[in-house]
């Protein structure tokens, strides 16, 4: 036509494929819309409104609402049944507004509109696919809707995309617009910022299944603002690749990031990570520094505990750690020269518990209160310093060996667990090594094993303690000369 068109009942399509165009003029459906055949609307410039469901009572077979290259809106209530593709918006589409509460189909869903953040989900609404592809193109996401939106693709591989940022509803609190997505084997990807402006309420992507990948292009919310404020749960034990190649990843809630054993959680740029004192949690899977991918996750000064089992490198990339008054754990970090300067805990002093080797060409500095927890602990540098700020304890062996830079012991070494052994040798280096502490107290021996400090080419040993106190073979070595010294 060259008007608008109104349809104003229920509407059945029944032979061959059905189509309503005009020029530039309105197109409005007031009423549910059932029928085995294709539907496509061409409005150009002008509006489409479906206010009725699509293919609630008899599924339609395919639907295609485009416009052309035309920058008209297209507003849909509700899609209950199409068995084919859906293709909503072109990149010229000026606004598309889903406010329904169902978009079910059969085949692909694609809704595309200009660049900006113009697609707006209003309703709280659930998206579902038979493993079929769910796509968000072009245009940002606004989520509108104070409620959960829900995708779905199935289980046995549909994918989910986004073209631009997700943003929710509202800059200030309650920050109550969530996103739930499960797209079993289909990979989910993020191409723009979450949170940016709005944050979400909450962010969910394949926490109880699927193995798909998972990446995230750019950013969770920015340096000054949480792009979700609420839990997040990104991952799970089977998910074979987690890529996070933006620059900050902020969030206010508890945080957990979840892959399958290996090195499946992977950092493709420099990235910080951080909560506002809540937990966050790298589970199962390693952490993966790409070249250049400085790592530093950082929960406030508060407190937030920090998780992580893994952390491996490429390039001397650097991993800084701070949880404040909150814990830190951690596992293996580093092999050869991967790693780059350490850096755990901070002014704060929040416990931190060591459960493997650290590896690094650079320095290492712990600055909180330590326990050994789970086997043999070492730390070893290409000749550069290894540092504990605080006391040390656990029953477990430590090594440390530094070559040519200087080691130092802060705080008291076994006065609460005695260490099983303590090695400290730096090979045949002759870096500096002092003990601030103690080893052990009067009541207990800090080693129950074997100790050896020092070799033959230690240039200077430092004992500035009271009491050191071994119940094991106790050797104690450095240069000819004056050399072991006692402070205290």
């Amino acid at each position: 036509t060259d008007g608008a068109v109104t349809i104003d009942g229920p509407v059945t399509l029944a032979t061959g494929a059905v189509s309503v165009t005009t020029a530039n003029d309105a197109i409005t459906f007031n009423h549910k819309i059932d029928g085995p055949q294709t539907l496509t609307l061409v409005s150009g410039t002008a509006a489409t409104a479906i206010q009725g469901t699509i293919g609630g009572t008899n599924a339609i077979s395919s639907l295609t609402i485009t416009n052309g290259t035309a920058n008209g809106t297209i507003e849909i209530a509700n899609i209950e049944g199409v068995t084919g593709a859906t293709a909503i918006g072109n990149t010229n589409t000026t606004t598309i507004t889903l406010d329904g509460t169902a978009y079910s189909t059969d085949g692909t869903q694609t809704y595309t509109a200009a660049a900006g953040q113009n697609i707006d989900i209003t309703g709280v609404a659930t998206f579902t696919t038979s493993n079929d592809n769910i796509s968000f193109a072009t245009s940002g996401v606004d989520l509108a809707n104070n409620g959960t939106t829900t995708i779905n693709t199935g289980t046995a591989g549909g994918t989910v995309s986004f073209g631009a940022a997700i943003e929710g509803n509202s800059a200030s609190a309650p920050f109550n617009d969530l996103l739930v997505i499960t797209s079993g084997t289909g990979d989910v990807t993020f191409t723009g910022a979450i949170g940016a402006t709005n944050a979400l309420g909450g962010l969910t992507v394949n926490s109880s299944q699927g193995n798909a990948a998972i990446t995230f292009t750019s950013t969770i919310g920015d340096t000054g603002n949480a792009g979700v404020v609420g839990t997040t749960a990104i991952g799970n034990t089977t998910t074979t690749d987690l890529n996070f190649n933006g620059a900050t990843y902020s969030f206010d809630g508890t945080t957990t990031i979840t892959a399958a054993s290996g090195d499946t959680i992977d950092i493709g740029a420099a990235a910080t990570f951080t909560t506002a004192a809540d937990n966050i949690t790298f589970a199962t899977g390693n952490i993966e520094l790409a070249d250049g991918s400085n790592l530093t996750v950082d929960t406030g000064a508060a407190g937030g505990n920090i998780t992580i089992g893994e952390i491996d490198g490429h390039s001397t990339e650097t991993v800084t750690l701070d949880a404040g008054t909150g814990t830190t754990s951690v596992g293996v970090i580093g092999a050869t020269t991967e790693i780059g300067v350490v850096t755990i805990g901070s002014d704060e002093n929040g416990g931190i518990t060591l459960n493997g080797a650290i590896t690094t060409d650079g320095a290492v500095t712990i600055d909180g209160p330590v326990t050994l927890a789970t086997g043999a602990v070492s730390v070893t540098t290409a000749n550069d310093a290894i540092t504990f700020n605080h006391k040390i304890d656990g029953d477990q062996t430590l090594t440390l060996a530094s070559g040519t830079a200087t080691t130092t012991l802060s705080g008291n070494i076994g006065a609460t667990t005695a260490l099983t052994g303590l090695t400290i040798t730096n090979g045949t280096a002759n870096g500096t090594i002092t003990f601030g502490g103690n080893i052990g107290d009067g009541s207990g021996a800090g080693v129950t094993g074997t100790t050896a400090i020092g070799n033959t080419n230690t240039a200077d040993l430092n004992f500035n303690g009271a009491t050191y106190s071994f119940d094991g073979t106790t050797t104690i070595t450095a240069a000819s000369g004056d050399t072991i010294d006692i402070g205290a």
